[in-house]
């Protein structure tokens, strides 16, 4: 357990130090505020929990208008990033899909990570991608991701894109990097944008779309399941207004054992809503990324009538009728831990104009520097009594009829198989 003392970009109590630290570690907020990195923030050694439930005041945000790389890169295993927030605008750093800001990227040698109650907003380039780029080793290949339970909204206006998979190699091997109860708002497109298979895209929210919403290019196996498409202002009279496109041909991007080529999308849709209809009715062929919609649906053996096979932990899936009241009220950086281990609500301004905007229906746009970072409060770091400093409050010991002096408690196994800080930073 590793203590986050201030917002410093390095030097002992920082994020960075945490992160770049080696064996199983938590980082535990002490300060709230926003980290501006000046170089990559990359995680290399696996086994690391991100804790920003933790902070006191109002969170944690990641960036800001001196930020340089990507506020949080990933090329390792066993990682878990919760509540935080990444502030991608830097307006002295041109946007564009090769020059501008980056939130959240993994890449090779990246698998079972975990990015959980996020948000993601007024990045230049990606707000999220992986990235298979190890054309040496197939054994080095992206897999097992979830991006869940995020808030990702307002890309800048020059690079309006969403998330996304892809593959410099063995893109056929890239699998099982799921999306699922999320809301995005006012994202142009790549809702997300796939190049590798076994893609689960279920129950997330997406307002205000442009042309079109979520492309699978050739090759890929991707569920689409209890969905909600809703254009809004920025929908309206493109050439490609249904939400889901398939692209025939795969992304450009592979260079080497390119074993997806020549491949068939296989699409499965089910209980998924939008504006022309049900499932396979908001679908449409394409023959590039928005050069024009072709045959509405796609053709019959593009369609898939299974859902990929169930990974060891499945996606409970939420009918897209139901999401409004299941996804409102926490979805992105939303809450906190107080000291008895209670879920409080936390949302900086930005995110609640956003959560406003889709209740409403309201219009909205892309980002053109409209809107700024909300201040947040840094709370006080003696909030909770901890006298072990080992990110588990006396008060939630007591509570649960636990030692207050054992210095192992907080690593130990409880009954049900997590250890204490586990169950304490799940609100256990």
């Amino acid at each position: 357990m590793i203590e986050v003392t201030n917002l410093n970009d390095s030097g002992n109590g920082s994020l960075r130090a945490c992160v770049e630290a080696s064996g199983p570690r938590t980082c535990v907020f002490r300060v709230g505020g926003n980290i501006v990195n000046h170089s990559r923030l990359q995680v290399s050694n696996p086994y690391l929990t991100i804790a920003g439930q933790t902070a006191p005041g109002g969170g944690i945000t990641i960036g800001g208008a001196s930020m340089q790389g990507e506020a949080l890169f990933i090329n390792t295993h066993d990682v878990i990033v919760r509540y935080i927030t990444c502030n991608g605008f830097n307006p002295n750093t041109p946007t564009g899909p090769d020059t501008g800001t980056v939130c959240f990227e993994a890449t090779s040698g990246a698998h079972d990570v975990i990015w959980d109650h996020v948000s993601l907003r007024w990045w230049g380039n990606k707000g999220f991608i992986s990235y298979s780029n190890d054309t040496s080793n197939v054994n080095n290949v992206i897999h097992n991701l979830s991006l869940q339970w995020a808030l990702v909204y307002e890309p800048n206006l020059t690079h309006p894109v969403g998330p996304g998979t892809d593959a410099a190699a063995f893109p056929a091997e890239a699998v099982n990097q799921d999306f699922h109860h999320m809301l995005f708002a006012n994202v142009g497109h790549r809702i997300p944008e796939v190049a590798t298979p076994q893609i689960r895209f279920v129950s997330n929210v997406v307002y205000n779309f442009n042309y079109f919403a979520s492309e699978p290019d050739g090759g890929v196996s991707m569920d689409f399941i209890d969905n909600k498409y809703v254009a809004g202002n920025m929908n309206v009279g493109n050439s490609n207004p249904h939400p889901v496109n398939v692209n025939s041909s795969l992304g450009t991007n592979c260079l080497a054992h390119c074993d997806l080529n020549g491949v068939a999308p296989s699409i499965h849709m089910s209980g998924n809503v939008g504006p022309q209809g049900t499932d396979y009715e908001l679908s449409c062929e394409t023959t590039s990324e928005g050069g024009g919609e072709g045959a509405c649906p796609i053709r019959g053996s593009w369609q898939r009538s299974s859902p990929l096979p169930k990974e060891t932990f499945p996606i409970t899936a939420d009918a897209a009728s139901s999401l409004d009241s299941v996804l409102l009220p926490t979805v992105g950086n939303s809450q906190m831990l107080d000291c008895d281990g209670g879920w409080t609500s936390r949302r900086d301004s930005q995110d609640a104009r956003i959560i406003n905007q889709y209740k409403t229906l309201g219009s909205g746009g892309l980002f053109t520097g409209q809107f700024t970072q909300s201040a947040l409060a840094s709370g006080s770091s003696t909030s909770c009594i901890e006298s072990l400093h080992d990110g588990l409050p006396d008060q939630w010991k007591t509570a649960k009829g636990l030692s207050t002096s054992d210095p192992n408690l907080y690593k130990a196994k409880a009954p049900n198989g997590y250890t204490w800080l586990e169950n304490y930073l799940n609100g256990q």
